[in-house]
């Protein structure tokens, strides 16, 4: 199996449907994660086509914490595959260069994992950033991540999917990271304030077509 981690794209999120028609409850039953009522009332977007991005430095802290949340209009196991495949990262993925899969197996416990490297280039005068993490595999409603190697000091977080109906996947990303030490934290906020939006929108486009085809 293949993961994106999505360097510049590490995202805290708050659970939300993109549409106030969706019933609570139903999310509950379709998900063991549980959602606060909280959270849900994010679904009362004013545009449910656009991504829900924000992104939130922690005091006395290098630790950023950035989260996103998209409706997709296609099923959750069709968003699963695409956000598994290194080939698939590399088409909407702003800045990335390659996504090797190092390694992938089944621990103690039955869990599917992969180890992971990417690297990423977001600006042609400075050397390209790499990043070595694991994802564990909780078919089919999360997918956790953790740092193993690379140029990042931390970053640890989770993709949940939860299903709105049977073609419709409400997407939903959190972690926590550490500044990368080559930039200056202006232009780190500014890179990632550009391409979340931009690379959800990726996301989502290429699930929807998937979906047509």
């Amino acid at each position: 199996m293949r993961i994106i981690f999505l360097y510049w794209l590490l995202i805290l999120a708050d659970a939300v449907s993109a549409q106030s028609s969706v019933d609570q409850n139903r999310i509950h039953q379709l998900s063991p994660i549980s959602i606060t009522s909280e959270e849900f009332k994010l679904a009362d977007l004013p545009d449910g086509r656009q991504p829900l991005v924000t992104i939130d430095s922690l005091p006395d802290s290098p630790h950023l914490e950035l989260s996103a949340v998209i409706r997709v209009a296609a099923p959750p196991a069709l968003v699963w595959d695409i956000l598994v495949d290194c080939r698939e990262a590399l088409k909407y993925v702003p800045d990335i260069r390659e996504c090797e899969v190092l390694q992938s197996g089944v621990d103690l416990q039955g869990n599917v994992f992969d180890i992971t490297r990417h690297r990423i280039k977001p600006y042609f005068f400075l050397p390209g950033v790499n990043s070595i993490f694991r994802a564990n595999y909780y078919r089919p409603h999360q997918i956790e991540f953790y740092r193993q190697g690379g140029d990042l000091e931390f970053f640890r977080g989770n993709w949940r999917f939860f299903e709105i109906d049977a073609n419709e996947t409400l997407l939903h990303y959190q972690a926590t990271v550490d500044l990368h030490k080559r930039l200056s934290p202006q232009s780190e906020l500014r890179t990632l304030r550009r391409n979340l939006p931009k690379m959800l929108k990726r996301l989502r486009r290429q699930a929807e077509t998937a979906d047509q085809e």
